[in-house]
């Protein structure tokens, strides 16, 4: 895309619309190309690297980042120093956030749990009238047989 002075420069009230219009797509493309060059490095402790990552979030026990291969989540505990310094890494925090994770997941499971004890006996009813039907014809051909 080729930008040229008179192109971004003010006009007269009569330009003004397509001077905005310009300017916001002109802003809109350097934000797309700033996006891409923000990508990061990341090296945790035991070696391993990962390359052009986005940080997607950052919580209080690690960063979920965005990899060419999918989405990751990588613990402050396997990172270096300096970036748990970069995204305030706060110990206390991610203890007590890992402790509210697991205990939304072990309800969670719970919850799972009592839904399929629930689901058993209608899924027994419904194999049971089903097979019925079959039952039925069954007895029907022996006794005509």
């Amino acid at each position: 895309m080729r930008v040229l002075l008179a192109d971004i420069w003010p006009r007269p009230l009569g330009g003004f619309l397509i001077h905005s219009l310009r300017m916001k797509t002109l802003v809109l493309s350097i934000l797309c190309v700033a996006s891409v060059a923000l990508a990061d490095d990341f090296k945790t402790i035991d070696g391993k690297k990962d390359k052009n990552v986005k940080v997607k979030r950052v919580e209080p026990d690690g960063i979920v980042l965005s990899i060419n291969y999918g989405i990751s989540k990588v613990y402050f505990t396997e990172l270096p120093k300096e970036v748990q310094e970069r995204f305030h890494y706060d110990p206390a925090k991610a203890a007590a956030y890992s402790t509210q994770q697991n205990q939304n997941l072990e309800a969670w499971r719970k919850q799972q749990a009592q839904a399929q004890v629930q689901a058993q006996p209608q899924e027994a009813q419904a194999t049971a009238a089903a097979v019925e039907p079959m039952a039925k014809k069954a007895r029907t051909a022996k006794e005509r047989a």
